[in-house]
């Protein structure tokens, strides 16, 4: 009866119509529009599997293989298990895409493996916040400085300069930091990476450059190097590993490769 009592409004809806307009006129599935013609209702957008794509006809959704399709069919409730899924699917198939996909924080871990496999600058911009540590990994990844540029946290940004030096050894690295310790740091392990004892000179902090003159000195087996180190405990060690390597029967005669 209920069925009855609902299908019996619509049909005397259309007899009215007819009976009104003196033709049969056709409701479309939007419920809105009224035609005359079936064939004249507008087509019904459709959304794709992905979520994102919106067509006309379904036959013109983007195919999706059996692995994304194993991931949409985690349940929703399972956010760790899902996302997890479609993170790895992502590297695999190097789709930032399917990082969209993420509903975790994991997103932004996820766009940060994508850029630094594909080397592709352009996945970090996608990220809303934490961009500066995607540049930071793919500035390592491929030593462009310049990728540390865009950094906006000082913090990150001294460190990527800082983190380049062994690759680069470019002073100039090291004069764009910013934070006083980082910058001593810096500079003490480009004379390591280099054995200038100059950039020993130029670390600020007295620890960094007595750790600096004790490698160095070391490396070259050149105690008068050691004569520069502040703290006593480390300059003696530094002198007494020089002489007794130095005076060691593979090492004789060999000559310092410094000069004061």
């Amino acid at each position: 009866m209920m069925r009855k009592a609902l299908i019996m409004p619509a049909i005397a809806a259309l007899i009215l119509l007819s009976g009104c307009l003196g033709e049969t006129r056709y409701v479309c599935s939007d419920g809105k529009t009224i035609v005359d013609d079936a064939n004249k209702c507008p087509s019904v957008r459709i959304l794709c599997q992905d979520g994102v794509t919106i067509v006309d006809n379904k036959v013109d959704c983007p195919d999706y293989d059996y692995q994304t399709r194993i991931c949409e069919n985690i349940p929703m409730s399972f956010t760790e298990s899902r996302d997890a899924c479609f993170a790895s699917l992502a590297v695999q198939k190097n789709d930032y895409k399917l990082c969209n996909r993420i509903l975790s924080q994991d997103k932004q871990q996820c766009y940060v493996a994508i850029a630094t496999a594909t080397n592709d600058v352009s996945v970090c911009e996608k990220i809303g916040y934490g961009k500066g540590q995607c540049y930071y990994y793919l500035a390592t990844r491929i030593y462009d400085p310049s990728l540390c540029d865009r950094i906006t946290t000082a913090y990150e940004r001294d460190n990527c300069y800082s983190s380049l030096i062994y690759q680069i050894q470019d002073e100039s690295l090291c004069q764009k930091i910013k934070n006083p310790s980082t910058k001593s740091s810096c500079y003490s392990s480009l004379a390591s990476y280099t054995y200038d004892i100059d950039y020993c000179d130029k670390a600020t902090r007295q620890y960094d450059k007595d750790n600096c003159y004790n490698n160095i000195a070391q490396t070259l087996m050149n105690s008068t190097i050691c004569t520069k180190i502040s703290n006593p405990q480390i300059k003696n060690t530094c002198l007494q590993r020089v002489e007794s390597t130095y005076s060691g029967p593979s090492y004789a005669g060999v000559a310092s490769s410094y000069v004061e």
